[in-house]
């Protein structure tokens, strides 16, 4: 058993249609992203990310003695409930009286009143900007699962010649064709990683990672001869690469290479100067082949897992 607080310092209001967060919380979010660090398009990126979730996902509500305090914008799917965001309009201390209360309640929420079995979040991968450990500093005892998200950077020459290897026999590049997203996201929840396979994302939730970055004049399918997707690369012009996948069985035959060189050679010849990309700390053969084409760890950053024990209760 895990005992909750007993106090009464607010309450969670659940607000079902997008876009009902109160004015004054959404400003207090956009001024402090505009006056954190970072750079100001990463802020835009940000922002624009932001505006689009508000719109689109449900969201809770903590408000005490009538003034919202705090929002939490999640998504939740096959048992699955994901944080997108959240934001208190100021220093809720102490934590104790006033931000433990409202997570918690946020976890019963997801608990009795969506039947989640699954919680995670990327909130604070997102930027320096505005993470913070939010679920582990709160409510350490629930014991959430830390996965490590190298952050990695290599600078573009746009001078440089890239050479592209060749694939093997039988196999092409494409350009991605939307009709192809499903076939790619069945692909990347069957490879996985360690968080993928930790929680279980299936074929939907991976589709929505992958539409988050998805540039189809960018992004490109390796197929065999039969016209399946064995790899991909999703990237957008801005040069951030948010999935590398190839398929087990093809692994360890260059597809990989080709496809970060290809990546590469296109944000060169768009005069992007810089690509980035997260890889999981423990994924050591990804991060080898990163770092053969120059990239390097700049920061790590958390992302949260916890999946609900069997016979879990609060008190």
């Amino acid at each position: 058993m895990v005992k909750f607080s007993d106090t009464e310092e607010g309450n969670l209001i659940h607000l079902s249609n997008p876009g009902l967060i109160p004015s004054n919380l959404v400003k207090s979010f956009y001024e402090t992203v505009e006056s954190g660090f970072g750079s100001a398009g990463l802020k835009e990126d940000l922002l624009n990310e932001f505006e689009r979730d508000s719109q689109e996902y449900p969201a809770y509500l903590w408000e005490s003695n009538g003034e919202p305090l705090s929002f939490y914008i999640y998504r939740y799917n096959n048992k699955k409930a994901e944080i997108l965001w959240c934001h208190q309009i100021k220093a809720l201390f102490p934590v104790e009286k006033f931000l433990r209360p409202a997570i918690e309640q946020l976890i019963i929420a997801f608990l009795d009143d969506l039947g989640a079995e699954k919680i995670y979040s990327f909130f604070s991968f997102k930027s320096s900007i505005i993470g913070i450990d939010l679920l582990s500093m709160i409510l350490p005892e629930l014991e959430f699962k830390k996965f490590g998200v190298e952050i990695m950077e290599t600078a573009i020459d746009i001078d440089e010649q890239f050479e592209l290897p060749h694939l093997p026999t039988g196999f092409r590049c494409t350009a991605w064709k939307v009709e192809k997203t499903n076939e790619a996201a069945e692909l990347m929840a069957r490879v996985g990683d360690d968080f993928i396979n930790y929680v279980q994302l299936d074929q939907n939730e991976c589709r929505d990672f992958i539409n988050e970055v998805f540039d189809p004049g960018m992004s490109r399918l390796v197929t065999n001869q039969q016209g399946e997707i064995v790899a991909f690369i999703n990237f957008d012009r801005k040069g951030w690469i948010g999935q590398v996948f190839t398929d087990r069985e093809y692994q360890g035959k260059g597809i990989g290479k080709y496809l970060l060189m290809y990546a590469l050679k296109s944000l060169s010849e768009k005069n992007t100067k810089k690509s980035s990309l997260g890889v999981l700390s423990s994924n050591k053969r990804a991060i080898k082949l990163y770092r053969e084409f120059g990239f390097e760890s700049r920061t790590v950053k958390p992302i949260w897992a916890w999946i609900v024990p069997p016979g879990f209760e609060l008190y």
